[in-house]
C-alpha cells in the first residue's frame, strides 16, 4: 500500500470540512425558513444539499449528529471574530485590554470560561 503524504491528509481533510460545512450551511438554511427540524429528513438535506446518502453518512452518524457540530462551527466563527478584535485572542491567547477598541475586552474574556473538557470529542477530527 502506497503511504499517504501530507500533502494528501491535508487535502482530504479540507474536503471533509468542506462538506461538513455544506451539511451544516443546507440544515441551517432549512431551520431559518421555519421548517422545524423533525419534519426535516436526511433526504431532504441530501437533496438540497446535492451529495449521496453515503457522502453524508461518511460524515455524520445521523441527522441528530450534525447538531452536534453546529456549536464547533459557531465556537470557531467567535474565535475567528475575536482574532480580528485583537490578534493571538482565544482561549490560550491575549483577550485584549480596556481601551484596546471594539468589543474584544468584553467578549473575548467569557471563551476563558468555557472548559475544553465541555467539547464533545468528534469522530474524523482534524487535530
Amino acid at each position: 500500500m502506497r503511504p499517504v503524504t501530507r500533502r494528501q491528509a491535508d487535502h482530504h481533510a479540507a474536503r471533509s470540512a468542506a462538506t461538513r460545512a455544506q451539511v451544516m450551511r443546507t440544515l441551517e438554511r432549512l431551520l431559518d425558513s421555519g421548517e422545524a427540524f423533525s419534519e426535516i429528513s436526511v433526504q431532504r438535506i441530501l437533496e438540497e444539499a446535492g451529495m449521496s446518502r453515503a457522502t453524508f453518512y461518511a460524515h455524520f452518524d445521523s441527522k441528530s449528529d450534525v447538531l452536534v457540530w453546529l456549536p464547533d462551527e459557531l465556537w470557531e466563527s467567535l474565535l475567528a471574530s475575536a482574532r480580528r478584535w485583537a490578534p493571538g485572542a482565544g482561549v490560550d491567547g491575549p483577550t485584549g485590554s480596556p481601551g484596546s477598541g471594539g468589543t474584544a475586552p468584553t467578549v473575548a474574556p467569557q471563551a476563558d470560561l468555557l472548559p475544553s473538557d465541555t467539547r464533545p470529542h468528534r469522530r474524523n477530527s482534524v487535530p
